[in-house]
C-alpha cells in the first residue's frame, strides 16, 4: 500500500487520492517528519534553505536575520521585504514601510528586473511537472508579490528554460530532500534564483498526476 503521511491538508487528499489503487508498498512524507518516508527527514525554515542555497553556490535572494543591516538597505535605496520563518503564498510579505516590518524574522532584498517565475516539481533528481507565472486578474497589492491573490496563476503548458530547470534540482539537492516544489524567478539578463523549496505544495490535476506517477515509480523500484 502506498501511504501519505502528514497533516489533513487539501493538497495531501489530493496525492492520496491520485495514488489510490497504485501498486507497492511505500510511505511518503508530505510535510511531516516521518523517519524512513520518502521526504520523511528533516525539514528547513526559510532561512535554512535560503543559506543552503549559498552554501551550494545556487543563486538566490541576498537576506539577512539582522534588523540593522536590512534597515542599511533601505537606506542605500533597496527595496526590502520583510518576511517571516514559516509562510504561505507570501501572505506575510510586507515592504519598509509597514508597520510590521521591523519585527519580521528576515529581510530580504527585491530582485527588481524580474522577466519570469517559475515553480518546478523535482522528485528524485528529475523535473515531473512545471509551471510558469502568468498574471490573469488586476493586482491587488502596488507590492511586486507574484501570488494567486495578486492575480497571478500557474499555466502549465510552457516549457522553461534548462537553466530554471537544472537550478530547482540543485536547489532540492541543497535541501537534502527527496522532492518539492520549487519557486524561481529569471531576471532580465537570463540569471535564475531560487526562492525557496516546498515540500508540501498545493495541487492540481496536473501536478498530483504527476506526482503520483513519480510515486508510482518509486514504489516499483523499492519492490524491485
Amino acid at each position: 500500500m502506498i501511504s501519505i503521511i502528514g497533516p489533513d491538508w487539501p493538497s495531501k487528499r489530493a496525492l492520496a487520492a491520485a495514488v489510490a489503487g497504485l501498486p507497492g508498498n511505500l510511505r511518503v512524507s508530505w510535510g511531516a517528519s516521518a523517519p524512513g518516508a520518502v521526504n520523511g527527514g528533516p525539514r528547513k525554515n526559510a532561512t535554512e534553505q535560503l543559506q543552503a542555497f549559498k552554501d551550494a553556490r545556487v543563486a538566490c535572494p541576498e537576506f539577512t536575520t539582522d534588523l540593522r543591516i536590512a534597515k542599511q538597505w533601505v537606506k542605500e535605496g533597496h527595496l526590502v521585504f520583510g518576511r517571516r520563518l514559516e509562510h504561505t503564498q507570501g501572505n506575510d510579505i510586507v515592504g519598509p514601510r509597514h508597520p510590521a516590518w521591523a519585527r519580521r524574522q528576515f529581510w530580504v532584498k527585491v530582485i527588481r528586473d524580474v522577466a519570469d517565475e517559475w515553480r518546478v516539481h523535482v522528485f528524485n533528481g528529475r523535473s515531473i511537472a512545471r509551471g510558469h507565472k502568468v498574471q490573469t486578474s488586476p493586482p491587488h497589492r502596488r507590492m511586486p508579490v507574484r501570488n494567486r491573490k495578486n492575480g497571478w496563476t500557474m499555466e502549465h503548458k510552457t516549457d522553461p528554460p534548462e537553466t530554471v530547470r537544472e537550478a530547482a534540482k540543485a536547489a532540492v539537492k541543497a535541501c537534502g530532500y527527496d522532492f518539492g516544489a520549487v519557486d524561481l524567478m529569471v531576471d532580465q539578463a537570463g540569471k535564475v534564483y531560487v526562492l525557496e523549496v516546498n515540500r508540501a505544495p498545493g495541487l492540481d490535476d496536473y501536478t498530483a498526476s504527476k506526482y503520483a506517477e513519480a510515486i508510482g515509480k518509486a514504489a516499483r523500484r523499492a519492490a524491485a
